[in-house]
């Protein structure tokens, strides 16, 4: 094969891999137990990844090492060696059984990922179908700690120079707000206090004349009016001492850009004009009764004769009498105004045994 050029002599040595210890366990192969326990066929495994895309795989390392011998049969793997003679404590390579008892504890785990792993002794491949997003897919459920979880990594875990704007849509108050989103307002939720004074003003206004909910008024306010606020956070180090606490320092501020005409106190007062439906006629009714009792003070103080101040005090008591008979038997000025009997509520259907409470955390 030299004199027909298939083959050259070759001084170089042969490289060679990490020296490794081999012992001749075919003795002892001969008396141990078969473990009929097939290994997977290569093409039957090759079948189960004919549609995935993605590919990810690792090798146990120093595999069989991993699996204990019993300490009563161990001294059965005893071998010499030049500096003394040793036995296995793990199962070594060269046993007959090693690798089915291997393979049989790995599909022992990962039988429940089988849908998506391949397991062949001691490696394992994990393998995943492409999705491309704009295919419809079924979403799915959440629950109360998905959600939490959600703004807890976007508020708190996120680095410290982003911000979060943050509004209320047009529609906003027709949707019903689930339970959790009371500790996100108290949180991340808008404050009075980084209002500009003309919207304090206002807000001042709508604040004496909405009428009275479980619902936060600032939150109700930020929902009637698509107020927006920007939500950061920022590294605070806590006081000095033997240990200083590292902390997040929650912040949020009023958005600058935003055209708060519609919120002038005019505007205000027209808006509740419109929705009648909202404004607190308890104040109202206060209102007048102090209209009507100014009145009454100012004609009794200008009766100059017992004769003309009794006559005042009878037409102010058949008034009052008049007043109170165009009333329904069954009704009362605190229930003829109450929010039950309003025919449009934008909170309908919102769960009020868990309320907002009108006090900001801030």
């Amino acid at each position: 094969m030299v004199v027909f050029g298939l083959l050259r002599q070759q001084q170089a040595e042969k490289e060679r891999g990490v020296p490794r210890l081999v012992i001749n366990y075919k003795p002892f192969n001969k008396v141990l137990k078969w473990i009929r326990y097939l290994i997977p066929i290569r093409q039957d495994l090759l079948k189960r990844i004919t549609l995935a895309k993605v590919f990810s795989k690792f090798d146990m390392k120093s595999g069989f090492w991993q699996i204990q011998i019993h300490p009563a049969d161990r001294y059965k793997t005893a071998f010499n060696v030049p500096f003394g003679q040793f036995q296995w404590n793990v199962m070594p390579l060269g046993l007959k059984n090693a690798s089915s008892e291997f393979q049989k504890i790995m599909n022992d785990i990962f039988n429940q990922y089988q849908e998506f792993t391949i397991v062949y002794i001691d490696d394992v491949l994990g393998m995943f179908v492409g999705r491309k997003f704009s295919h419809p897919f079924k979403p799915h459920s959440y629950n109360y700690r998905d959600y939490t979880k959600a703004w807890y990594i976007i508020f708190w875990l996120q680095a410290y120079n982003h911000s979060w704007f943050v509004t209320f849509c047009k529609q906003a108050y027709k949707m019903h707000f689930p339970n959790w989103f009371q500790n996100w307002w108290m949180y991340f939720g808008l404050s009075e206090e980084i209002f500009p004074v003309k919207v304090q003003r206002s807000y001042h206004l709508f604040q004496q004349s909405i009428y009275s909910s479980p619902l936060s008024k600032t939150f109700r306010f930020a929902l009637y009016f698509q107020i927006p606020w920007i939500f950061c956070w920022n590294f605070q180090l806590g006081p000095s001492g033997n240990f200083k606490a590292l902390s997040n320092s929650l912040r949020i501020k009023w958005w600058k850009k935003f055209n708060y005409s519609h919120l002038e106190v005019n505007k205000i007062k027209d808006w509740f004009k419109a929705n009648i439906h909202l404004q607190d006629m308890t104040r109202q009714e206060d209102e007048a009764f102090l209209l009507t009792k100014n009145a009454v003070m100012s004609t009794l103080a200008g009766a100059s004769t017992q004769q003309e101040f009794n006559s005042v005090v009878n037409n102010v008591v058949v008034n009052l009498s008049d007043d109170n008979d165009d009333l329904p038997e069954d009704a009362s000025p605190a229930s003829v105004n109450d929010v039950d009997d309003l025919d449009y509520n934008p909170y309908e259907g919102l769960d009020i045994n868990d309320p907002f409470l009108d006090k900001q955390p801030y």
